[in-house]
């Protein structure tokens, strides 16, 4: 029950921007298991967490950006509503300060 309910809050965001494509970027997975992660902890009272290195890489990297502007995703969503078409340039359009080498990690493309 806790993974499947892990899997849904992790698939809703997805759905708050859908590209219509399989690949995506590692803001998109990272965004997605960190709400995930939060949703876990906040309503089931559950530590789950991610398994796969791959999406705990992704959630760290996005979780350095949401640390700088916990609400970059929304400034960035008023340019590009589309989080896997996200760029390097439109987070530091979003938030100057934030780090170029971070915009372009969380801006490639994701590898599970």
């Amino acid at each position: 029950m806790e993974r499947a309910c892990f899997q849904m809050a992790h698939e809703a965001v997805h759905l708050l921007s859908p590209s219509g494509e399989q690949r995506t970027i590692v803001l998109d997975e990272g965004l997605a298991t960190h709400f995930s992660i939060r949703y876990m902890r906040e309503h089931l009272y559950s530590d789950w967490y991610a398994d796969v290195e791959s999406y705990r890489s992704a959630c760290c990297l996005t979780e350095q950006l949401l640390a700088l502007d916990s609400g970059i995703i929304r400034t960035i969503r008023q340019h590009q509503p589309s989080l896997p078409h996200v760029t390097a340039d439109d987070i530091c359009n979003a938030h100057p300060a934030v780090p170029h080498e971070l915009a372009v990690a969380v801006t490639q493309p994701f590898q599970r």
